[in-house]
């Protein structure tokens, strides 16, 4: 389990979705995605969702982000449902321990 650092609200693309892959992934992208998204989870960050992020979602998912995503909702208050966007809103971020992760891949 990740250390528990600062909650964040983080809009994730679909791409990660459908590049996340199980415990017996192997490829590197699928290995990352999946990290990333158990990081997201542990940390108890926020994922932040329009309806077209949600469409893509739907549309674009892998198992494991199914699931994952699954686990985000029981955990209320976990995904934030918006309507749009607004660009001054957002900030880029990466969990300290997904980084390390990363890097040492």
């Amino acid at each position: 389990m990740a250390d528990k650092g600062v909650s964040k609200r983080l809009v994730i693309d679909a791409s990660v979705a459908r590049s996340s892959g199980g415990e017996d992934a192997t490829y590197p992208t699928s290995v990352h995605c999946r990290d990333f998204l158990q990081a997201v989870l542990d940390i108890c960050h926020k994922f932040v969702m329009t309806p077209d992020i949600k469409q893509e979602w739907d549309k674009h998912q892998s198992i494991f982000a199914l699931r994952w995503r699954r686990r985000m909702v029981a955990n209320r208050g976990h995904i934030i449902y918006v309507e749009t966007l607004h660009a001054t809103s957002l900030q880029w971020c990466q969990t300290k321990p997904f980084r390390q992760r990363q890097q040492k891949a």
